[in-house]
């Protein structure tokens, strides 16, 4: 399945923050209820990216997206860091178009251009759940590992973690 890698050259070994791995698709009815396994009680960091059309979570095939040094290949549209389940819970409705939640700056700009929807359809859009002891660090690894692979943060973030 193609993610950020963690064992790269450039993005180093952060194998040690991280405690799991979840992927689910933000359109799934049970997704909210799954989505509670991923966090062990603890925070984590996010990673939102877009399916490539008829794909599944399991090929792991993303929409590519231009960056300044070339494509990426894994689709990252933004990468964020909660301590519990409430900045989740903001994330997802901000960007389900069933709702006007605004809580979220991702969803926020998500809504504010049919563009986004176009290229990005919400029905593909997936989100990977890693927990971790320390997410603010684990994010902004994440985020510094990804502007020193393609020049520049993913598309729907807007500055780098202040940790």
């Amino acid at each position: 399945m193609a993610m950020i890698d963690p064992n790269s050259e450039v993005q180093g070994d952060m194998t040690n923050s991280l405690t799991h791995k979840h992927f689910y698709r933000l359109s799934d009815p049970d997704s909210w209820e799954k989505r509670g396994n991923a966090y062990d009680g603890g925070g984590g960091i996010y990673v939102i990216r877009c399916l490539s059309s008829g794909a599944s979570i399991e090929s792991g095939s993303f929409i590519p997206v231009s960056r300044i040094f070339g494509s990426d290949p894994d689709g990252i549209l933004y990468i964020g860091m909660a301590k519990d389940q409430g900045r989740l819970a903001r994330l997802l409705e901000s960007l389900d178009p069933r709702y006007n939640g605004k809580g979220h700056s991702d969803g926020k700009r998500y809504k504010a251009d049919k563009r986004f929807e176009e290229h990005f359809p919400y029905a593909d859009w997936v989100v990977e759940l890693s927990g971790s002891k320390t997410p603010a660090t684990t994010e902004a690894e994440y985020l510094n590992r990804y502007h020193s692979r393609h020049g520049e943060l993913p598309p729907a973030d807007r500055s780098k973690s202040k940790d």
